[in-house]
């Protein structure tokens, strides 16, 4: 009685992005193969946005379609939207405190934006977390 055993055949392989915001460490290798995906959402806006990985090998093209949505950027400390909580999300919750801004850091929902606020960015600001809601 033989046995006969079926060979893989190895493949290489090219992988490209057509989005900035979706990446892979691996641009090209051989199969078989791990593919890790990354989608950075930077500063993009909230939204629904789509982008293609296409993996090529020989002859053969194929893209894998991917879509990315956006519900919300920053988090409830991150008043001013840019990824992370400092310094500068506290200056303008003290600015809209003084009235210099519109109100709309109301961070513990009491009605006013005031010095607890400004508290409660600090305390996120510090790494003791956004505890307002």
């Amino acid at each position: 009685m033989s046995t006969h055993v079926k060979q893989r055949r190895t493949v290489n392989f090219t992988v490209a992005s057509d989005s900035p915001w979706l990446t892979t460490p691996t641009t090209s290798g051989a199969t078989p193969a791990q593919l890790n995906v990354t989608a950075s959402p930077g500063a993009m806006a909230p939204g629904i946005y789509g982008g293609n990985l296409t993996l090529t090998a020989g002859s053969f093209t194929s893209k894998v379609a991917v879509t990315f949505t956006i519900e919300l950027t920053g988090t409830l400390c991150d008043v001013n939207l840019d990824g992370v909580v400092n310094v500068a999300d506290i200056q303008q919750e003290i600015n809209e405190a003084l009235g210099v801004l519109m109100a709309g850091n109301d961070q513990n929902k009491d009605g006013v934006v005031n010095a607890v606020d400004v508290q409660i960015e600090i305390g996120a600001v510090i790494g003791l977390g956004c505890w307002a809601h």
